[in-house]
């Protein structure tokens, strides 16, 4: 099987489908290792920024489908986004705080690692999407914040939620979250697979089989062409 390299036309994702032995990076994230063959999506992508991979030997770049509108991006750990949220008055603020401990005039120490930059992000949503956006918030699990399109200086952030503010806009029912968050480590980004997600999930399946009638068992190579319109 020849690599691909493609655009999901289902989530708008950078997507691959990769023989064994085929690494697969961008910048100093590794999204697939090579031990085996591959179907993955990078939930990592920034929206509207052209992003270059490393396919094996081959160079490619690809473009992450953005959201219009100022819309944002809250998913969950398989990379699909709540629907309906807007960036709000968000100047993305972050801060970062010393460890050093200064035990008197004389020493000071820090900790082996480096502490994590923190942050809090601002969005709009609409009554409609509530439960999901907090179905995503509260999972036991890191989840990826971004900006719906090509933003300098912001990019597609891993992150832990530490705490969540909450406020009524008005009568129609949307209301505003405000994120307070910590960035994942590289350790982290690194263990939970660089970003990589799978290009069908079962939610994916379970909504184009819905619309097609078509209950059959297929491959993942199959529904990857059939769903996300991966090229043959």
């Amino acid at each position: 099987m020849a690599n691909r390299t493609w655009i999901a036309t289902h989530t708008g994702l950078p997507s691959f489908s990769v023989d064994a032995g085929v690494r697969v990076t961008t910048g100093a994230r590794v999204l697939w290792h090579g031990e085996q063959a591959g179907v993955f999506s990078d939930a990592l992508a920034a929206p509207g920024v052209p992003t270059t991979y490393q396919v094996g030997r081959e160079t490619v770049t690809l473009t992450r489908r953005t959201i219009p509108g100022g819309g944002m991006l809250l998913t969950g750990a398989d990379g699909r986004p709540v629907d309906g949220l807007t960036a709000w008055n968000n100047q993305d603020p972050m801060s970062w705080k010393s460890d050093a401990s200064v035990i008197d005039d004389r020493l000071t120490r820090w900790s082996m690692r480096t502490p994590l930059h923190t942050g809090k992000t601002h969005c709009v949503l609409p009554a409609s999407a509530e439960a999901d956006a907090w179905r995503v918030i509260k999972a036991r699990g890191h989840i990826i914040i971004a900006p719906g399109d090509a933003t300098p200086g912001v990019p597609a952030r891993m992150v832990t939620v530490n705490s969540v503010n909450r406020e009524r806009l008005g009568a129609d029912g949307t209301i505003t979250l405000t994120i307070q968050w910590t960035e994942a480590g590289p350790l982290d980004v690194e263990r939970l697979g660089g970003g990589a997600v799978a290009v069908i999930t079962w939610g994916d399946w379970q909504a184009w089989s819905d619309r097609t009638g078509n209950k059959a068992d297929q491959s993942e190579v199959t529904l990857a062409r059939l769903i996300a319109g991966m090229p043959s």
